[in-house]
């Protein structure tokens, strides 16, 4: 999931960690926000065994979901944007189908 200054962070990041479907890793890439992270509710809040969070310098050779694919140690990457909401079973709709 990049980021760039999303106010609704928290809540995106809530629709993942409170899926049913319990077997996934969240990676949240900062994509060097200008705004403060207690203001994005960063998920240094929320982490879990789950999810962790990467920071993009401003410049950078890489865009952010490449660095998050890089980051993941899944063997499926699924993308979000910071201000996206899940239904509570997405994951488990999308690992049944």
């Amino acid at each position: 999931m990049p980021t760039y200054n999303s106010l609704w962070l928290k809540e995106a990041i809530d629709s993942v960690l409170t899926q049913s479907y319990p077997n996934f890793e969240l990676v949240v890439v900062n994509d060097a926000s200008t705004i403060p992270r207690r203001s994005m509710s960063w998920p240094t809040r929320n982490a879990t065994p789950r999810s962790r969070s990467l920071t993009t310098p401003a410049i950078s050779a890489l865009p952010a979901p490449q660095r998050g694919i890089e980051a993941s140690q899944a063997d499926y990457i699924a993308f979000m944007d910071s201000d996206d909401l899940l239904h509570p079973d997405a994951l488990a709709l999308f690992v049944r189908t």
